[in-house]
């Protein structure tokens, strides 16, 4: 490879770096680096690529390796270009997944300000922000989808189905969180105890004895949840079976001491639980009653079994298939009324008002 070819490189890196919304750091966890400085190098055309790291840069772009190296093809530029993130073995990404665009993201940061007026959940001094149900809401507006009655395993589900006759749509989650600074997400996928047990005691695994085999339970309740994702009861149709390629987790992280807010989206698809380490550790007055699920890099699941039973999911941000970039809800126009009760009041009767409560 010569310098021009090696220039030639570092141009198409940085391309599509730059259109998958990835800094030089994300792009160094994606492809398994513990600092950036390698890659910043061969980018700016000062390093050759080894073999290796082209091969991973073709896997995650999901690019082929000529388009990588032969100067005279082009790179596919569509702004839709995503990595195909995979940081953990046993959870695979799909290109089924519809990416969020830009005028998604924007469509959704408006609908989200507009619950700053009083109709929010979030009550911050003397007005509100947008909740987790305000989010399920404006995601459903503006990815054309319909929320189903009663909570259920997707939140907005999409009425058309896939060629095989399966229905798709998305799981919302909010999080407050430190938005560009944590690792992991935070995603609760039940607590469904009594299901859980169900299940444990039927594959003859006891309270009293549980705790000796950790790997059997983690299996146990995490395919357990996967069967639950393999089906949902749509309005007017009845029970239909999802299509876990299609569907997603849109994560919206609100970090409340900045402002800031940032979505990520992940698939359905949860990890294989017979490739992760299970224990239960003790807590501080030697109790056992988390059961854990350790990745290389971290833990992964924590079923809290004599606690409420929930089950809760911490993938790591660097396996999102997409992200947005950090965003601040949209100041209402001044004056404007808040929509709590008292503002209603005001608003549509103004002369009551100065009548009843103002004089």
């Amino acid at each position: 490879m010569s310098n021009p070819e090696i220039k030639r490189f570092g141009q198409k890196l940085h391309t599509l770096r730059i259109q998958s919304g990835m800094t030089l750091k994300d792009l160094a966890v994606a492809l398994g680096y513990t600092a950036h400085g390698y890659i910043s190098e061969i980018e700016v055309g000062k390093k050759r690529p080894s073999i290796d790291f082209v091969l991973s840069l073709a896997r995650l772009f999901n690019v082929m390796t000529d388009q990588l190296l032969k100067d005279e093809l082009e790179l596919d530029s569509r702004e839709t270009r995503k990595p195909m993130l995979n940081d953990s073995p046993s959870l695979s990404h799909s290109s089924d997944l519809r990416i969020p665009t830009q005028r998604d993201v924007e469509k959704l940061r408006l609908i989200l300000s507009i619950f700053q007026d009083g109709t929010g959940q979030l009550k911050t001094g003397n007005t509100t922000l947008p909740g987790w149900r305000d989010f399920e809401r404006a995601a459903a507006v503006v990815f054309d989808g319909e929320a189903p009655e009663g909570k259920q395993i997707l939140d907005i589900v999409f009425r058309t189905p896939t060629a095989e006759g399966k229905y798709y749509g998305v799981s919302c989650k909010m999080k407050q969180i430190k938005v560009n600074d944590a690792e992991r997400a935070y995603i609760e996928l039940s607590n469904a105890s009594k299901s859980f047990w169900r299940e444990l005691e039927k594959r003859g695994l006891e309270r009293s004895t549980y705790r000796q085999h950790p790997l059997e339970v983690g299996q146990i309740i995490i395919n357990l949840v996967r069967e639950w994702h393999k089906f949902i009861k749509i309005p007017g149709i009845g029970r239909v079976e999802i299509d876990r390629s299609k569907s997603f987790y849109l994560i919206l992280s609100w970090d409340e001491s900045t402002g800031l807010y940032q979505l990520h989206q992940l698939p359905l698809e949860l990890p294989d639980p017979a490739r992760l380490r299970w224990e239960f550790p003790p807590n501080l007055r030697g109790e056992q009653n988390r059961l854990v699920g350790h990745e290389q890099s971290g833990r992964l699941f924590e079923w809290y079994a004599e606690s409420g039973g929930r089950l809760k999911y911490y993938p790591r941000f660097s396996t999102a298939v997409w992200k947005s970039d950090a965003f601040r809800l949209e100041p209402l126009p001044p004056n404007s009324t808040p929509y709590t009760l008292l503002g209603k009041v005001e608003a549509y009767f103004p002369a009551h008002w100065r009548r009843v409560f103002r004089e």
